[in-house]
This record gives structure tokens, C-alpha cells and sequence, in this order.
């Protein structure tokens, strides 16, 4: 998992969710995160589409992980044409807002899309 909100210049906005001291996959936050292909042919939970969530979002995809990007129902998206390809084609799945994480899954506010296990590390953006 990984974030990038920061409060001032230096200290992170860590993200707070239901269920986050249960889960055992790693969370970073956005500003580590350096390239895709750390993660080939895993799930990952990107949190967050402005600009920066959609072009981590694609670049997870060029690298062939498995992304999940969350759309919280008070944020505006920001797709550009390369994401919105990959969204059409099933290759970034749009998920709803985090209702909980689990030991290794989410919870989404919308039931039917809840990823039980699996996920490999989690991405966080301002909240």
C-alpha cells in the first residue's frame, strides 16, 4: 500500500481505514514508489485518481500488475488517454471507496466489488 499526501513539506499524511492494523501487505507512500515493475503479476490498490494516482495507475499496468484504483465518491478524477485505454480494456479497475482492509483484501463501499485476498501492496494519495 502506498500514500503520497503530505501535510507542510515534510511529514506524510499516513491513511486512516477501518481494519489497516489488520493488513499485512506492505503500505508506502506514493513518493516511494519508483517504477512498475517491482510489481509484475501482482494486485495492487492504488488510492487516489488525480494525476499522479492515474500515471502510477498506468505505469502498473505497462509493467503488467494487477490494478485496482480507487475512486472516492468526493474526488474528482483525472484520466488521461493512456489510463482511459487501460480502464476501457479491463486492464485498471475502477473500485469505490475503501470501507475496510482486510489481513490481505479490501472492503469497498459497494460490496460487490471487494477483493477478498490478494492484494500485494496498497498506494495511497492525498486523503
Amino acid at each position: 500500500m502506498a500514500h503520497s499526501g503530505y501535510r507542510g513539506n515534510a511529514e506524510a499524511i499516513h491513511p486512516r481505514f477501518s481494519g489497516l492494523e489488520k493488513f499485512r501487505e506492505p503500505i508506502i507512500h506514493a513518493s516511494a514508489y519508483k517504477s512498475g515493475v517491482d510489481y509484475k503479476g501482482k494486485n495492487v490498490l492504488v488510492v487516489g485518481c488525480g494525476n499522479s494516482g492515474m500515471e502510477m495507475s498506468l505505469d502498473l499496468s505497462d509493467h503488467n500488475a494487477i490494478d485496482f484504483i480507487v475512486v472516492r465518491t468526493n474526488e474528482n478524477a483525472s484520466v488521461d488517454v493512456g489510463a482511459l485505454a487501460k480502464i476501457r480494456k479491463g486492464k485498471i479497475k475502477v473500485v469505490p471507496a475503501i470501507e475496510s482492509l482486510t489481513s490481505g483484501g479490501a472492503r469497498f463501499v459497494d460490496p460487490s466489488t471487494n477483493l477478498h485476498a490478494g492484494i500485494a501492496t496498497v498506494i495511497f494519495f492525498p486523503l
